[in-house]
């Protein structure tokens, strides 16, 4: 496991270090002040996580942002965590889709459950890494969830309604945006629905040709279109026990 992390602050470098270190104890450090110097680290090493500032000089420039989007696409399994001195830059951070954003100043327990959660959310050390959560927009932030929570997803007129087992979320973002972000186990069964294939419990057909959704975990219910189900089916039996 390599963690690269980049803030101009001494202070805080050597504080996010001292938390990393103890929390990810296999973990090897690369700790850089500046984008260039990150840079250089991604082109020599192979990089799982990391944490950077947002702010990298006074004027407020630098943006530790844009060498992460530029790290994003030299490296597609780095996971980023974002910290900042304000939450103006959270919905800008989404350029990245970080798994977490932290505002400064840095709450040690919450920075120690964030890296425990991406250590078993994100990381996997024998495997390709795969995504195994999303995360989105809402008007209160950023917000993760591991895709075996998500029931469905479905379009209202100005957000989406993510519907997951243990409560359900605004998103502020497009269907489509969501969808591309999403592995195979998800489907697009209607305009406005998007499910978890292992969620589904049964189906009826209603008068109009199209199909209802039920789920045991919610009482909401998801559409499949007429113009949907051939290839609904042919997925859903791969998927039935």
């Amino acid at each position: 496991m390599k963690v690269l992390i980049l803030d101009d602050d001494l202070a805080t470098r050597e504080y996010i270090a001292s938390v990393v270190g103890r929390t990810l104890v296999e973990a090897e450090l690369f700790v850089v002040d500046n984008g260039l110097a990150a840079l250089d680290v991604i082109e020599n090493e192979e990089i799982d996580l990391m944490l950077l500032d947002v702010e990298l000089d006074d004027a407020k420039e630098v943006l530790g942002l844009d060498f992460a989007k530029l790290i994003s696409r030299v490296s597609k399994s780095v996971s980023f965590i974002v910290i900042s001195a304000h939450d103006k830059y959270a919905v800008r951070s989404f350029e990245i889709h970080p798994f977490a954003y932290l505002v400064k100043p840095i709450d040690e327990l919450e920075l120690i459950r964030i890296l425990q959660e991406w250590v078993l959310i994100e990381y996997d050390d024998h495997d390709i890494q795969e995504p195994k959560s999303v995360s989105f927009t809402t008007k209160k932030g950023l917000v993760i969830v591991p895709f075996e929570e998500i029931i469905y997803f479905e379009k209202h007129r100005r957000f989406i309604k993510v519907i997951t087992e243990s409560q359900d979320y605004q998103c502020t973002e497009s269907l489509r945006d969501i969808l591309e972000r999403l592995d195979d186990r998800f489907f697009q069964t209607y305009q406005s629905f998007v499910v978890n294939m292992n969620k589904i419990t049964s189906l009826e057909v209603l008068e109009n040709r199209s199909w209802e959704i039920k789920f045991d975990a919610v009482e909401g219910k998801a559409l499949l279109s007429r113009y949907k189900y051939k290839e609904f089916f042919e997925l859903f039996e791969g998927y039935r026990v």
